[in-house]
């Protein structure tokens, strides 16, 4: 599952995620542009996804990040050890259950 958000300028946020049959997905990659954060754009890509179940990796520094899970429903459920390199860092699982009855 991708999806793209264009304006006039070009791409400046995409979401990439694998379907993990039956009804889970995990989030690979949410990205958007620093000019156009804070604006609704990731809340509109998560949006897209229609699993009940969704997972995520988050590197342990972003706190902009983890607090955006959050605020999304998404809860911590485990730590991966030395999991991002470049720098080396930790991961922090999150997964959220969403109900689109």
């Amino acid at each position: 599952h991708s999806v793209v958000c264009e304006d006039e300028s070009g791409i400046i946020a995409f979401l990439c995620a694998q379907l993990i049959p039956p009804g889970e997905v995990e989030i690979l990659n949410l990205a958007v542009h620093p000019d156009h954060k804070r604006k609704g754009v990731a809340t509109h890509l998560l949006n897209t996804l229609t699993a009940p179940t969704q997972h995520l990796d988050v590197r342990q520094s972003n706190a902009a990040g983890i607090a955006f899970y959050r605020k999304h429903g998404f809860r911590k459920v485990g730590h991966r050890r030395k999991y991002y390199s470049r720098p080396t860092e930790d991961a922090i699982m999150m997964t959220r259950q969403v109900n689109r009855s």
